[in-house]
């Protein structure tokens, strides 16, 4: 996606300025993303370049949404901790990323 597109994405979600600013950076946070199906991210997508990501192993293949959805959240909190799964491999529920204790 180019910078134009990320940036009005950015502020459909009235994001724009946490990102910006720089303010908040996530160290410390561990962030679960729950994407719907089976693939997780793309972690060779370049916006996720030197994210620290870790992945249900249970998950097959990427996904352009859960990408999508772990570039938007790892540009508002750079430093976290990122926890990818999806919905059709977790049938143990939100466990997973309780287990990992992730804070969000």
């Amino acid at each position: 996606m180019d910078p134009a597109s990320w940036d009005n994405t950015l502020k459909a979600i009235e994001a724009y300025s946490t990102v910006h600013t720089g303010l908040f950076t996530g160290a410390g946070i561990k962030i679960g993303i729950l994407e719907s199906g089976y693939a997780a991210c793309d972690v060779s997508n370049v916006n996720l370049s030197n994210k620290h990501i870790i992945i249900d192993s249970n998950c097959s293949g990427t996904d352009d949404h859960a990408t999508k959805v772990t570039s938007i959240a790892a540009l508002m909190a750079p430093d976290a901790e990122f926890y990818c799964s999806a919905t059709k491999v977790i049938n143990r529920g939100i466990g997973w990323f309780i287990d990992r204790k992730c804070d969000v």
